[in-house]
């Protein structure tokens, strides 16, 4: 839990002297609801992985190509891979060139990474290492449509795996829906 309010900001660790609680900025807005639904969470991977993806293909040095590519052979480790779900697009972002992009795609890694370990099997490994080489694939050829696109897809079949739309209808802001 206060991984998840310092990644929102609402906390701050400084090593050796402790964590302080952050002042809030007034922004007007209502206060980030650190418990999404598990569909809720993969609506908004829809939204933002496939961007990071497009960018990446647009973007990525020579150096960034070969950060990822070490990762996916890495990844080839189921154990490694389930310590690191999420962190395929977290590296898409940042070789993008959107740190924003890339912390809001880690915050949302971090919330889904419990529900992946706990539905984790053969099938769902298989399938995500498949499309992030296809992923980045597009990415090395520069595609940025295909890498977007290729993206909207792996995220529709992990949400299909859990058993999830990706498309969330819920109340306006400030009501729960049930």
């Amino acid at each position: 839990m206060l991984k998840q309010l310092e990644a929102a900001g609402l906390l701050e660790t400084r090593p050796r002297v402790g964590v302080f609680v952050r002042t809030p900025e007034p922004s007007g807005l209502p206060p980030l609801d650190l418990r999404p639904t598990a569909s809720e969470l993969l609506a908004a991977r829809e939204l933002l992985e496939p961007r990071a993806a497009y960018l990446a293909a647009l973007y990525a040095t020579q150096d960034w190509v070969d950060r990822i590519s070490r990762f996916l052979e890495i990844s080839a480790d189921r154990s490694r891979a389930l310590s690191s779900a999420g962190e395929f697009h977290v590296l898409c972002a940042q070789a993008g060139g959107n740190a924003l992009l890339a912390q809001l795609i880690a915050h949302f890694a971090q919330l889904t990474r419990q529900d992946y370990e706990a539905y984790a099997s053969p099938d769902l490994h298989r399938l995500a290492l498949a499309q992030h080489d296809e992923i980045f694939d597009h990415i090395v050829n520069r595609d940025a449509d295909a890498a977007q696109s290729a993206t909207v897809l792996h995220v529709r079949a992990v949400a299909s795996l859990y058993g999830m739309p990706t498309t969330v209808r819920r109340a306006p802001l400030g009501e729960r829906s049930t």
